[in-house]
């Protein structure tokens, strides 16, 4: 019925009796009354919609999770009683001789110039704790070019691509970028109005995360609103099934990538298709391979990177004793202290493998949470809110998958040049606009000393105190030999932008 409704949805024309059918197979027959209510176009607009979905797996994690399964309570975090050890095949970069790195880094960059690179960025989610009611992309972090996040990662991108091309290659990276059913639209319009930032339009690729229903008790599937059935995005790890349902991983199949480097759209620092991470990928032959940054201390909340009864995953902090958060191996470094930064690459034909001959193994993988869901009620006309738990919400992480792959290892980085997290509203002191800020300018002051130009003052972050090197200028620090001879004999005075 699903291949049906998709072959049907291509040739722009629809069958709401196909769509009935499904819903009565899957005992939501409550839908089809409320369509009756709807007039002919909200009829098919809501049919339409929930054709699209998958009907049927809500129905078998329902019965799986919630009628035969162990539902875990909300906000009840339990130690695990699985086998939690350190991942083996750690590598960090601080002890990479520096040959090593430069050959490593040549090897990405010549993957780049063949085209066999992309990026896929995570980028679902609405800037709602910013205080900021769009796509959290579209945020400006408060620096002096007023760059959005959108606009900082393609320009990062588009100095990568002239680095690829000086080293010889005529390829580029592809830019996925994830949305949302909330803010795809918005995100689709703002790349095309801003001349999608200097990259080349079909080098930019958007593509909708999948969504599932939210359910009551009964497995019945929530109204968000008239003629609207409750769709929530099914977790970052819904990236997967959403790549091979939307024709995206056909589409880099067909470009001849084989790395894809995701990343979460918050981490500004982030630096995407990182040649050296990706040589080091492909040098490693990993299926997976994920790029980490120590733990800041034995407590700090950040799930980290483990084996879990022999096989990769991540462990959140909550799900582990004090001991174990605070134990030490022989260098001094935590035990558990692989803090999970979303920075992965995968090979394609890994995440082929996942949606095809694995795809059993990943679907069963979900997640199941309670949660207050706010629905309309038909009896009365309204949307009600439940100071209750009163439903069901499935998802699917990232790392669920991390177990599955042949091969998995992991590079060290450096926080301080690679993670600068933009959560929280301005004013926070962890992961804010602010935070980020004060990053972004230390690691660029540090660039541009490097290169020679002396300052008279530290950059710290605020408005007074900021330096930024334009993305488009420097991908990594690279390149600023130049700058910093037009201001010799000079001590540079703060803010300082380039």
């Amino acid at each position: 019925i699903i291949n049906t409704l998709k072959r049907m949805e291509g040739a722009n024309h629809f069958n709401a009796k196909v769509v009935e059918d499904l819903l009565r197979a899957n005992n939501q027959e409550h839908l089809i009354k409320h369509a009756e209510s709807l007039s002919e176009a909200e009829r098919n607009s809501f049919l339409k919609r929930l054709g699209s979905t998958d009907i049927g797996l809500v129905t078998k994690l329902y019965k799986d999770l919630c009628v035969n399964g162990n539902v875990p309570q909300e906000d009840v975090v339990q130690k695990t009683t699985d086998v939690i050890e350190p991942m083996k095949d750690i590598t960090r970069l601080r002890n990479l001789p520096a040959d090593q790195i430069t050959s490593l880094r040549k090897t990405g960059l010549q993957l780049i110039g063949e085209g066999r690179v992309a990026v896929l960025l995570l980028s679902g989610g609405q800037g709602s704790r910013l205080g900021f009611e769009h796509a959290k992309g579209m945020y400006n972090i408060g620096l002096p070019s007023q760059k959005t996040l959108f606009q900082i990662f393609s320009e990062r991108l588009g100095r990568l691509n002239a680095l690829a091309a000086k080293n010889g290659g005529s390829g580029r990276v592809t830019f996925y970028i994830m949305t949302s059913d909330g803010n795809d639209r918005e995100v689709r319009v703002f790349f095309e109005t801003n001349g999608y930032f200097g990259l080349p339009a079909e080098d930019v690729v958007f593509f909708t995360q999948d969504s599932l229903p939210a359910i009551d008790y009964d497995g019945k599937i929530f109204l968000s609103d008239r003629g609207q059935a409750f769709l929530a995005p099914n977790g970052n790890g819904g990236v997967y099934t959403s790549l091979e349902n939307s024709g995206t991983l056909a589409h880099m199949e067909k470009r001849g990538i084989r790395y894809v480097h995701v990343v979460g759209v918050d981490n500004v620092l982030a630096r995407l298709a990182d040649p050296l991470f990706i040589g080091f990928a492909a040098s490693r032959g990993f299926e997976i391979t994920s790029k980490f940054v120590a733990k800041a201390h034995a407590k700090e909340n950040v799930g980290v990177h483990v084996l879990k009864n022999g096989k990769p995953h991540i462990i959140e902090y909550s799900e582990i004793t004090e001991q174990q958060a605070e134990e030490v191996d022989e260098n001094g470094d935590l035990r558990l202290g692989a803090a999970n930064i979303v920075n992965v690459v995968f090979t394609v034909d890994f995440l082929r493998r996942i949606v095809t001959t694995a795809r059993e193994e990943l679907l069963s993988q979900f997640h199941v949470a309670r949660k207050k869901i706010r629905y309309y009620d038909d009896k009365v006309g309204t949307t009600l809110f439940s100071n209750i738990n009163n439903g069901y919400k499935f998802e699917l992480f990232m790392f669920d998958v991390y177990g599955l792959a042949s091969s998995m290892g992991l590079l060290e980085t450096r926080r301080e040049e690679e993670f600068a997290p933009v959560k929280n509203a301005p004013g926070s002191k962890e992961d804010s606009p602010d935070t980020a800020r004060i990053l972004i300018s230390r690691l660029h002051q540090k660039w541009l000393r490097d290169a020679g130009v002396v300052f008279a003052e530290d950059a710290d972050g605020v408005n007074s105190h900021l330096c930024e090197v334009s993305p488009l200028v420097s991908y990594d620090g690279e390149g600023l030999n130049e700058v910093a001879q037009r201001f010799t004999g000079q001590k540079v005075q703060l803010p300082f932008a380039i």
